[in-house]
């Protein structure tokens, strides 16, 4: 069984969202009450091509290097030890 969203009707508080689990995106809706109210909108749709995959790459670059595995299997090792 799915889980329903469960939001309430921001005037009319007894009205619920019956809507199978929709992250409150899009819109809200209660079909034994015929209800359709708004919800947050839809995430922006991303640039295609090279500047689109150019603009992914730079925002998903890490912060920092954590180094070479063996360095950090070494590392965990000698903690261990101690």
């Amino acid at each position: 069984m799915t889980e329903l969203c469960g939001a309430f009707h921001p005037e009319r508080p007894a009205i619920v969202c019956d809507r199978p689990e929709h992250g409150g995106t899009g819109f809200h809706r209660s079909r034994a009450d015929g209800v359709v109210w708004e919800a947050a909108a839809l995430p922006s749709a991303r640039r295609a091509g090279r500047q689109g995959l150019a603009a992914l790459a730079v925002s998903a670059r890490r912060a920092h290097r954590t180094g070479g595995a063996a360095a950090a299997v070494e590392r965990w090792r000698e903690e261990r030890s101690r």
